[in-house]
């Protein structure tokens, strides 16, 4: 179920991918600015970051989704990078501006909800829901930590000096070990989803949730729109992840036991029987006609 504004999104987003192929020779000048092995650095970096980011977009999924929000930030990232240390002219602004474009739409709303539903298995529609703003701020964080990381270590690895390449190596091995552990993390975010199923509604989010939760479609009496404004003795429960902007709200007929994922506290996570709760897709409106038709 993919709708029209999804599929020319993944279609610019594409379009954007390959023609970013095509203007990366383009920065050939600033990259010959550059010494022998940082170049040569520079050019194996944009070309494997480029060829991550096309493979995710030919084949999209839930994991392809997580490789193409690391890449093609680092691509951008390496871009300037190099426009910085050698100075930029014309091929190298345009190769930032379409690596610009594809990060851009690599992190829209329509690209998450095309690349997770093309992952769906025979009747779910997967509808993607928002990063709490705290976990958010976390991984971005935790990106720029591994990129300058990598980046740095890699600067000093070739440039000569016996303490640079000991310290370089050392960071290399550091962000290497990040490689192994971040995308790993990171992919729990792009499995985030309210699910509708023939059975009925699934929120599917180990970031918040021990398991799914499962609410029957027998058991399911509304689903409608929640706002700020919508305060009461019948408040939804929150698994949004603290979200206070506008969300879905499933109100049940019975109600259903939830276990919030285990904390510090509570390592055996906590169980909670509710009669409504309320999650946060990326796209609100989308989501809530679909599960009314």
């Amino acid at each position: 179920m993919h709708t029209r504004l999804d599929v020319i999104i993944v279609r610019l987003l594409r379009a954007s991918v390959v023609a970013l192929g095509f203007a990366v020779p383009f920065a050939r000048d600033v990259l010959e600015r550059l010494g022998s092995g940082h170049r040569i650095l520079a050019t194996v970096v944009l070309w494997s970051l480029w060829a991550i980011v096309l493979l995710s977009v030919l084949v999209p999924a839930s994991s392809s989704l997580t490789a193409l929000r690391l890449a093609a930030p680092a691509h951008l990232a390496t871009l300037i990078l190099v426009s910085i240390a050698a100075g930029a002219d014309l091929g190298s602004i345009v190769a930032l501006a379409l690596s610009a474009i594809v990060t851009f739409l690599s992190g829209s709303g329509e690209t998450g909800a095309f690349f997770v539903q093309a992952s769906a298995y025979g009747d779910e529609k997967r509808f993607p829901l928002r990063c709490p703003r705290s976990f958010l701020v976390v991984m971005i964080l935790a990106w720029l930590i591994w990129f300058t990381t990598a980046a740095v270590g890699a600067i000093l690895l070739i440039g000569g000096a016996i303490a640079g390449t000991i310290v370089g190596a050392i960071l290399v091995a550091v962000a290497a070990f990040g490689c192994a552990v971040f995308p790993r993390r990171f992919h729990r975010y792009s499995k985030r989803w309210l699910v509708e199923v023939p059975a009925g509604l699934v929120v599917h989010d180990h970031v918040l949730l021990t398991e799914t939760s499962m609410f029957p479609r027998r058991g399911v009496v509304d689903i409608d729109v929640w706002r700020p404004s919508d305060t009461g003795n019948d408040e939804p429960f929150d698994l949004s992840g603290g979200f206070r902007s506008s969300g879905i709200v499933i109100r049940l007929k019975d109600p259903e036991t939830i276990i919030l994922s285990p904390t510090k506290d509570h390592p055996g996570g906590r169980a909670f029987h509710v009669s409504s709760a309320r999650v946060c897709p990326t796209r609100i409106a989308r989501a809530l006609a679909a599960l009314k038709k």
